[in-house]
C-alpha cells in the first residue's frame, strides 16, 4: 500500500469538484458587512505569483497523513483557504470545504497554518491580495 498526500502544484481558485463555482465564492464574499474588508477572489495571475513564492513552495510539500486516518483508510479532498491582505501578508486560514473526515481536514488546516506561520515577509516578495483556496488531496494507493 502506497500512501500519498498530494498537494496541488499551483493554488487554484474555487475548486471545480463538488459543484463549487466562482459565482458561489463571490456570493459568499458578499454575504455580510463583516466581510466587506475581505479581498475578492484571487486572479489567475495572483495564483501564479503566490504559487511561485516561498509560501507556494511550502504548500507543495505534502502534509503528514494522520496515522488514524491511514489505519481507517480515509481518503478525500480538503479545501483550505486564506487571505492575503493589502499589505501582502497572509492571514485568516480556514477550512473552505470538508473532505468528509475531520482528521484529514484538521491535518490540512494545520499544514496551511504552518505554511502561513513560516512565511517571512520581505519587501522584495510582496504577495498580491485576494482570497486563495488550496486543495489537498488525501489518497492511499
Amino acid at each position: 500500500m502506497r500512501i500519498q498526500a498530494a498537494v496541488a502544484a499551483a493554488l487554484t481558485l474555487f475548486a471545480c469538484a463538488g459543484g463549487a463555482s466562482a459565482q458561489e465564492g463571490t456570493d459568499a464574499l458578499q454575504a455580510g458587512p463583516e466581510q466587506a474588508a475581505t479581498p475578492g477572489p484571487a486572479t489567475p495571475e495572483a495564483n501564479a505569483i503566490v504559487g511561485a513564492s516561498s509560501l507556494g513552495a511550502c504548500f507543495k510539500r505534502a502534509p503528514a497523513y494522520p496515522q488514524a486516518a491511514l489505519r481507517a483508510e480515509m481518503s478525500g479532498r480538503s479545501l483550505v483557504s486564506f487571505v492575503i491582505g493589502a499589505d501582502g501578508r497572509p492571514d485568516s486560514p480556514k477550512l473552505h470545504r470538508s473532505s468528509g473526515y475531520s482528521l484529514l481536514d484538521e491535518a490540512a488546516l494545520r499544514h496551511l497554518e504552518g505554511c502561513l506561520a513560516s512565511f517571512v515577509y520581505n519587501e522584495s516578495e510582496v504577495l498580491p491580495s485576494g482570497l486563495f483556496i488550496l486543495p489537498l488531496s488525501w489518497r492511499i494507493e
